[in-house]
């Protein structure tokens, strides 16, 4: 027969492990995702730290465009290609933006606060899609999935800069 003492004591645990439960909701609620596309013509970096960046026109009549750029890190510190860094997933259930469109009509200012929110309070995540070619896909022997997605961390705007590939780029491909 089960005592009283017992009861308490199952109660006690269930009621903390409920309470515990809702903290860890809560905390994981915490974050707002930011899925952004990224052209792959628009990569550059090596060994362990790469960039993606977009341009958009700019509002302000002094300049042409605003480019924003994304840090890719390698979370333990090696040396590692970009592919290694990245996970292949399908997009079709994620809400993602195209930045070209989403900020089109944003002043750059805007544009460039709501990125920063990373950096401030971490409210907000930041993860940069782009399309794998097909060729390396192949290469990969990967068959079921064409994107791949990378956390970053946004490095800031620049006015009026040029972005020019030298070489064949991260995602070169001879298609």
């Amino acid at each position: 027969m089960i005592n009283i003492k017992t009861i308490f004591l199952l109660l006690f645990i269930f009621l903390f492990s409920k309470a515990y439960t809702q903290e860890v909701s809560r905390e994981k609620m915490k974050y707002n995702d930011l899925y952004i596309y990224v052209d792959n013509s628009n990569f550059v970096g090596g060994k362990g730290e790469y960039v993606a960046r977009f341009s958009i026109k700019s509002s302000d009549k002094r300049f042409s465009h605003d480019n924003y750029s994304f840090r890719i890190y390698d979370p333990i510190g090696e040396e590692r290609n970009l592919y290694s860094l990245g996970k292949f997933i399908n997009i079709d259930s994620l809400n993602y933006i195209i930045p070209e469109e989403h900020y089109k009509s944003t002043p750059a200012c805007k544009t460039h606060n709501e990125l920063s929110l990373t950096i401030k309070n971490n409210k907000l995540r930041i993860f940069i899609i782009t399309k794998i070619p097909k060729d390396l896909l192949n290469k990969n022997n990967i068959k079921d999935k064409e994107y791949m997605i990378w956390q970053a961390f946004y490095n800031g705007t620049v006015k009026d800069l040029s972005y020019v590939n030298t070489g064949r780029g991260l995602f070169f491909t001879n298609e």
